[in-house]
């Protein structure tokens, strides 16, 4: 296998060492083919050119150094380091890397960091919350930039964006960026290029920050009258944010733009003086609700405090507990606590401790007892429906099972898939025709979502998983579950009989449908970019509906629970030890908004179960 010693000519935005070791290039054997490749920094125009040098020019400087790929990887790739003495703008970058096969690409991100990784179309890299203030400029480990070629000329393109201001106030130490709406602005991402192969986006945030705190190197202070930069991942804040401005002494001025803002990537937005003006104060507090009275299910709260120094929480009982923090606490942040389901009729009582440098504060939180059978007052377990149209002659139908098999196992396993076979498969089900037909599906695969989402089929499996897990996600903050399920089944003979219980929160007029599937099916699946495969394992496989396939109706009022029994026959072909229930309840959006794909028609996925046949699965609640 060939390795590629490369040599980077670049016209750079002047980034920065992310620490590859700097060592001597490995030799390079007579296999090895030694390339020079071409690079150019896109943004020569006034509006997205990055400074970096004090008269706006872009400059790379000695040192640098970037991730390359050639295939899937992680650890950072090959390190590729600058060789010029000083600042210019075409540089040299020396390393080793494996060659592409014919007509696949390298591909490199700016800057190198040993947490990078690359899937074959997507990198994964930190913006960090925490950068370091920087006159005229910015930190070297920020200004995020991907590139890709096919040949030896490559661009790189910004990913990240930002704030450039400037104040007027001596002595401030740090500036923090946060927007209204606690909006990601930094954090662990994915990103990729897209259709053009040239412009870079944010394809996901996988741990985000709703914060960035620009601090000066330690004893140091900010520049009256120099530009920093604050660098963010490309935001839209539709109600402002603010810039919290503290000193050495530990006051605070807080900087607020109560209107919509985008910050498009490759850009900054200007602010300067951003200090003018502000009140500075050094000692406050607020904060609200002091009492909380919750009821025995499981359920979410928010404290909302606003102080001059970072608060202590204590609570005082574990049947609460701190989940996440919304904001920076001295322009004012909400506490988010998730308080445990109240199992004892007894209700019960704790305390929460807010103490800052001066004061403590008290909020009390009561929660009611609970009533054995009141599920009314608890929360339903959420599962949602993956629905995959598939085939064994369908090359490339395994990876969007892969896809949803992965998104199940990031779930919690609270995806519940269910698959369903052409006719002309070798796992033939017979209504897949008309399902494909509700849900506008026009090839193999298709993957829906709780009858809402259409899953486009891709043999990027991750990017499967993310539309997966973003449509489940959508589907629980959209339309909360209204409906509970039991299932209880057992075989008599050549038939199957299901007991269910559905238990409803909201009357209306739902639809339910009940599924046998089978497990284990070993056979033929053919592959788009290997050998078939004889002994591929078929999982979730749709057998027969005991119902309708597209759902039999029924209604249900607020509070009530309803038992339904249904009944279908066991082919001798099917293997009896992995025969599985599934079902799921529709209902109708209503007044709710209507997020659809496409139009599948008035009804959506509420909530869905299975259960092993000869078992019983009991009502889910939190």
């Amino acid at each position: 296998m060939k390795k590629i010693a490369f040599v980077f000519a670049a016209l750079a935005a002047g980034f920065g060492l992310w620490s590859c070791s700097v060592e001597p290039m490995a030799p390079v054997d007579e296999n090895d083919t030694v390339t020079v490749l071409d690079a150019v920094f896109e943004g020569e125009d006034a509006d997205t050119r990055t400074v970096r040098q004090s008269d706006g020019s872009l400059r790379w400087k000695p040192g640098d150094q970037i991730s390359v790929f050639t295939s899937a990887g992680t650890g950072g790739g090959a390190c590729f380091t600058s060789t010029n003495s000083n600042p210019v703008v075409r540089a040299s970058f020396s390393g080793v890397v494996t060659a592409p096969g014919t007509g696949r690409s390298y591909y490199a991100l700016y800057p190198y960091a040993t947490s990078v990784s690359f899937d074959g179309s997507v990198f994964q890299v930190t913006l960090p919350d925490e950068q370091e203030a920087v006159a005229n400029t910015f930190a070297d480990d920020l200004f995020i930039s991907i590139g890709r070629s096919t040949t030896t000329s490559m661009t790189f393109n910004h990913v990240t964006a930002g704030i450039k201001f400037t104040v007027t106030e001596s002595d401030i130490k740090s500036v923090t960026l946060v927007g209204s709406d606690n909006e990601p602005i930094a954090g662990e991402v994915k990103v990729a290029l897209g259709p053009d192969n040239k412009t870079p986006y944010v394809k996901s945030v996988v741990s985000g920050s709703h914060t960035i705190t620009l601090a000066a190197p330690a004893g140091q202070t900010l520049e009256v009258g120099a530009a920093y930069h604050i660098v963010t991942l490309p935001v839209t804040f539709e109600n402002g944010f603010s810039l919290i401005f503290e000193k050495t002494d530990g006051s605070v001025a807080i900087k607020t733009v109560a209107k919509r803002v985008e910050i498009q990537r490759a850009h900054f937005g200007v602010l300067n003086e951003a200090d003018k003006g502000l009140t500075w104060a050094k000692d406050y507090f607020e904060m609200s609700p002091y009492s909380f009275e919750l009821t025995a299910k499981s359920q979410s709260f928010k404290l909302y405090i606003s102080s001059s120094a970072e608060p202590e929480i204590e609570i005082f009982d574990n049947w609460v507990r701190l989940v996440e923090v919304e904001g920076d606490h001295r322009s004012g942040a909400y506490y988010v606590f998730r308080a445990e389901r109240n199992r004892d009729e007894a209700p019960r009582n704790t305390f929460i401790q807010i103490c800052t440098e001066s004061n403590c504060y008290m909020a009390t939180v009561s929660q009611e007892g609970y009533v054995e059978g009141d599920w009314m007052n608890a929360d339903f377990v959420h599962h949602s429906l993956g629905m995959r149209f598939t085939a064994t002659w369908c090359p490339h139908c395994p990876y969007m099972n892969t896809g949803f098999n992965n998104a199940n196992e990031q779930l919690g396993g609270r995806l519940e898939i269910v698959n369903f076979h052409a006719t002309n498969s070798a796992i033939p089900f017979a209504e897949t025709p008309t399902l494909m037909n509700l849900y506008r599906a026009t090839g193999y695969p298709t993957g829906i979502i709780d009858g809402r989402v259409d899953i486009p089929a891709s043999h990027d499996i991750d990017a499967v998983a993310n539309n997966t897990i973003n449509a489940v996600k959508q589907q629980e903050s959209t339309y909360p579950v209204v409906t509970g399920l039991e299932i209880d089944s057992f075989i008599s003979g050549d038939k199957v009989t299901v007991n269910l219980n559905v238990y409803a929160k909201a009357t209306d007029s739902y639809k339910v449908t009940v599924l046998l599937l089978e497990n284990g099916i070993v056979g033929l699946q053919q592959f788009y970019d290997g050998p078939d495969q004889e002994d591929y394992v078929h999982n979730r496989t749709a057998r027969v509906a005991l119902t309708g396939i597209t759902g039999d109706a029924f209604t249900m009022e607020e509070g009530e629970d309803k038992a339904f029994t249904f009944t279908g026959d066991i082919d001798e072909t099917w293997n009896r030890d992995n025969l599985e229930v599934l079902v799921y309840v529709q209902r109708p959006f209503g007044s709710q908004t209507r997020i659809q794909s496409k139009d599948y028609g008035d009804y959506y996925v509420d909530n869905c179960l299975s259960a092993a046949v000869g078992t019983f699965a009991g009502l889910e609640i939190q």
